[in-house]
């Protein structure tokens, strides 16, 4: 009985002593998961803060639905994004502006602003290329006798109107928007959304003359290639080009050397292949294939299709890109041959209403140009999402003052809007 009172107790001792530990136990874990509540919220509610602040976006190939109220019978959306700039929207006085009518403007096309047109009309640091650095901002001024084409206006096809032979005209370099044709896993194939200058496809045509994408003048242009890559040997590596204007060196960098594939299906005549980074489209590419088709485009060369279309820079429009009146779109180089004959050197062009046309003599110099580039999509830090384009005319632009680097112009919009994170849909990647 004694032992057994004994045993007791201790017993008693031995629960207190748990009891108390158990308590002080539970005292340090409450302690602890407070402590792990208190440390780990603020880093879940910046978490969640740095994402409200940022949209994910994630790039595809053109998105194409049946739509009978289409010309083309299809509605076909395409991302985009920004990448380079180039001189695009004018700057101008208040007043009566009559370069182009207003029926012929997007908004954002002019830049009315007295103070900022005096500066310019001021300045005095123009360099060789008619640009400077103004407040920040980049800008290139023309007169008459720098556009390649400045003839006067028909009833069917619009020209910009110079008043004068010697009057500068002031451009603002802008975000270049670009379309996304097709997304390879490492790469995107973009095509500019708009007409961005006037070229002639070759400075010379001359009877029984024969032009090829390797040998012509606005291949030259494009790349900033030397005398001996055309058969003019006029020199753009040391005289304004396009890659040089558009893009900074480290973007130049990003941009791809593609074997371009220079075949016209139009005359059945293969042609040889380059290596370029930046190019225009070819008939294969834009019509009566499935890799055509892949990238929003219609079958029928001759059918009108609102994918084709192209409107363009007022930029483009000063240097002499010309607009139908209609439909108030331009016309813009293919780089696939149309043959030759006594008449000189063809070549295949997009026309105002879409289709295919094949009687532009290479030395025309109201054509526009749409360059086309393979973007490495690793170099996620020198282009921004740029929002979509469809072809029904829908535009739900976005980011273009983020893409500029002016923030300032965002007043009144929310953070949200502002930082846009791209992904690649690898499930929809179409091989060619």
């Amino acid at each position: 009985m004694k032992k057994e009172q004994k045993n007791n107790k201790y017993g008693r001792r031995n629960m207190e002593k748990s009891k108390k530990k158990n308590a002080w136990r539970m005292l340090v874990s409450v302690f602890l998961v407070c402590f792990l509540i208190f440390d780990v919220l603020p880093i879940q509610k910046m978490k969640i803060t740095s994402m409200a602040k940022t949209t994910e976006v994630t790039l595809q190939n053109p998105r194409i639905i049946e739509d009978s109220s289409m010309e083309a019978g299809q509605k076909v959306t395409w991302d985009c994004i920004w990448f380079g700039s180039y001189p695009q929207a004018e700057v101008v006085p208040s007043g009566n502006y009559i370069a182009i009518e207003s029926k012929y403007l997007q908004e954002g096309d002019t830049i009315v602003n007295d103070g900022l047109y005096t500066s310019l009309k001021n300045c005095s640091n123009w360099d060789s290329n008619g640009d400077v650095k103004f407040n920040g901002e980049k800008y290139r001024r023309i007169k008459k006798s720098d556009a390649i084409y400045s003839g006067i206006s028909s009833t069917y096809m619009k020209s910009y109107n110079w008043s004068d032979e010697n009057t500068y005209h002031y451009f603002k370099y802008e975000p270049i928007k670009w379309r996304v044709l097709n997304i390879d896993g490492k790469n995107a194939l973009l095509l500019a959304d708009r007409v961005l200058d006037d070229r002639q496809y070759n400075t010379q045509n001359m009877r029984g003359m024969t032009v090829t994408w390797e040998d012509s003048t606005i291949r030259s242009f494009l790349n900033g290639y030397d005398a001996s890559q055309n058969q003019e040997k006029i020199d753009y590596e040391n005289k304004q080009n396009f890659i040089n204007t558009a893009f900074e060196i480290d973007e130049v960098e990003a941009i791809v050397s593609k074997t371009i594939k220079n075949d016209s299906m139009y005359i059945n005549r293969k042609e040889n292949d380059t290596i370029d980074k930046v190019f225009l489209l070819s008939d294969s590419e834009i019509c009566e294939t499935d890799k055509a088709i892949s990238y929003g485009f219609i079958s029928d060369r001759q059918e009108s299709d609102e994918a084709r279309r192209g409107s363009s820079s007022v930029y483009a429009k000063a240097m002499g890109s010309q607009w139908n009146s209609s439909s108030k779109y331009n016309l813009w180089w293919l780089r696939s041959s149309a043959g030759n004959s006594n008449g000189g050197a063809w070549n295949l062009y997009i026309g105002s209403w879409g289709t295919i046309g094949s009687d532009g003599g290479v030395d025309c110099d109201y054509f526009g140009i749409r360059p086309c580039i393979n973007l490495e999509l690793k170099y996620s830090n020198i282009y921004t999402y740029a929002g979509t384009v469809c072809s029904d005319g829908t535009d739900t632009e976005q980011g273009k003052d983020s893409a500029s680097g002016n923030d300032s112009n965002n007043s009144g919009k929310s953070e949200e809007n502002d930082f846009f994170k791209l992904k690649v849909d690898t499930n929809q990647f179409v091989h060619h």
